[in-house]
């Protein structure tokens, strides 16, 4: 396998509040490979824009490891992360304001990130066709951003995303104040153009539509990584010994606060304690201590216990 274009390595970042510090990353792991689509799913306040921030140097890491290209981006200096996202790494947000100027055409807007890095200017017109043309953008080259519709916008900050290249591509919610069609749309052009550039991607979204984009998705919540889908297979991911079981599997097992962990050759039984009253309103996550890689639930049982299986032979 090649090398991972990001790292992350049970990366903190914890920040104080009026209540104490509150971790906004709590031993986050995560492996980009080379080419992948990797979508992050979880709710507001999850601590999706801050795995962004901290991938693309912005806000460096509390604790932990962030390596990105090989380089360890969590211990350089502040000039040589500006470099690194100025040459290697691409941004597209759900605002496009922030990509697209409302005075320049376009055409010039997709040029821009090109000039800014000193690209003649005759390959900077060949870059701008070829993007043009593979978004069917064409046609509106001449257009200011108030002349163009939501979708539009979005695709020709795709565009300037990606004009120069970038090894890596950070997408945050970015079909978010799109309708449905449109936002179809945008979804497949990430997937596109990314393939065709060799562009790695991770794409945060609170919208299981865009994250069914991804060649893998993980879900996060509370700052951890606790699931991860590849391809048909769903898991839970194991943070340290500790298994956050999810709430409705939970409520259907009709467990409560209280469980009880049994091994078994292939797996595990959790069951619920003799003292648990059962689920009450809403119940949260709860975590339960394994050892061994769980797969997705199976159906729960009459007596109300789920079962977790892990492939035999493993360790």
């Amino acid at each position: 396998m090649s090398e991972a274009v990001v790292e992350l390595r049970d990366v903190f970042c914890v920040h104080r509040t009026n209540e104490g510090d509150a971790a906004a990353l709590a031993g986050t792991n995560l492996e980009l490979a080379r080419g992948e689509v990797l979508g992050v799913l979880g709710p507001s306040g999850a601590g999706k824009s801050t795995l962004l921030r901290v991938v693309a140097g912005i806000q460096p890491p509390s604790a932990g490891i962030v390596r990105v290209l090989g380089r360890d981006i969590g211990r350089m200096p502040a000039g040589s992360r500006s470099r690194l996202r100025h040459e290697l790494m691409g941004f597209l947000g759900q605002h496009t304001e922030t990509a697209l100027s409302p005075d320049l055409r376009m055409r010039d807007a997709v040029a821009l990130p090109l000039a800014l890095r000193g690209v003649p200017r005759r390959e900077r017109r060949m870059r701008v066709d070829e993007l043009l043309e593979a978004t069917a953008l064409a046609d509106r080259a001449d257009a200011l951003p108030a002349e163009l519709s939501g979708g539009e916008r979005q695709r020709f900050a795709l565009c300037a995303a990606l004009a120069h290249r970038p090894a890596l591509l950070l997408a945050d919610e970015p079909t978010g104040e799109l309708d449905d069609a449109s936002a179809d749309a945008t979804r497949a052009l990430i997937v596109e153009l990314a393939r065709t550039n060799d562009t790695s991607v991770i794409l945060v979204t609170h919208d299981p539509a865009t994250a069914e984009i991804a060649d893998r998705t993980l879900r996060i919540r509370d700052g951890r990584i606790v699931g991860d889908r590849r391809g048909a297979e769903e898991a839970l991911v194991i943070n340290g010994g500790w298994l956050r079981l999810p709430s409705d599997v939970l409520t259907q097992a009709g467990i409560g606060r209280r469980a009880r962990v049994r091994p078994t050759p292939d797996g595990v039984i959790v069951t619920r304690a003799d003292s648990d009253s059962g689920p009450t309103g809403s119940v949260g996550s709860a975590a339960a201590s394994a050892g061994r890689s769980l797969r997705s639930p199976g159906p729960p049982s009459r007596s109300g216990f789920a079962r977790w299986r892990a492939p035999t032979g493993t360790g």
